[in-house]
């Protein structure tokens, strides 16, 4: 597995003041999960030559980090990047508060197209220390979902595609796997 971006560091100043997006893409690629004799066995692989398969997909990952820094920077977040699946804020989370009263407005892209019925997950930090998720939704059908801001801290919002293979792939994995994150932060 390579990551393409392993770490970024921003130290802001004051003359730094904007908003800011970092992004990264994991290098896509194959993962199975198949049995043999008896025991249960992972490859960062095709599922090629083998048997027993309990799990094989492609994947493709994709993350955003939201930073905002100063009060007076003007700007918004909500211009695509071009992942392939992407969170869009369509609302500044900075500006927003985790009292439970407001929502954030994110829009799901999927090839540049909005992902209608698109299941996404939110959730905050100090929530959960496992894969627990403190919200669950979907978007619409424009692609457009709306995420109940119930805490103050770091927050991390994650959208799932999962499609059968196509056929020209069928030898290699059994599905298509999509995922996008966005972290921020709300004040």
């Amino acid at each position: 597995m390579q990551i393409i971006i392993t770490y970024a560091e921003f130290e802001p100043n004051t003359k730094d003041e904007g908003k800011y997006i970092v992004t990264s893409i994991l290098k896509p690629g194959f993962y199975t999960m198949y049995v043999e004799k008896g025991e249960v066995h992972h490859k960062l692989g095709p599922k090629t030559g083998l048997k027993g398969i309990i799990l094989s997909l492609y994947y493709e990952q994709y993350t955003k980090a939201l930073i905002n820094v100063g009060e007076g920077s003007e700007g918004s977040f909500s211009k695509p990047v071009g992942h392939k699946l992407e969170i869009i804020p369509l609302e500044n989370p900075y500006k927003l508060h985790g009292c439970g009263g407001h929502f954030l407005p994110v829009q799901v892209l999927f090839n540049g197209r909005p992902a209608s019925f698109c299941k996404v997950f939110a959730t905050y930090s100090g929530f959960s220390t496992g894969d627990d998720f403190a919200y669950a939704t979907s978007t619409d059908g424009e692609g457009i979902a709306r995420i109940r801001l119930t805490h103050w801290g770091q927050w991390l919002v994650k959208a799932e595609i999962k499609l059968p293979a196509p056929n020209d792939m069928k030898d290699k994995c059994n599905q298509l796997h999509y995922t996008a994150t966005l972290t921020f932060e709300v004040p």
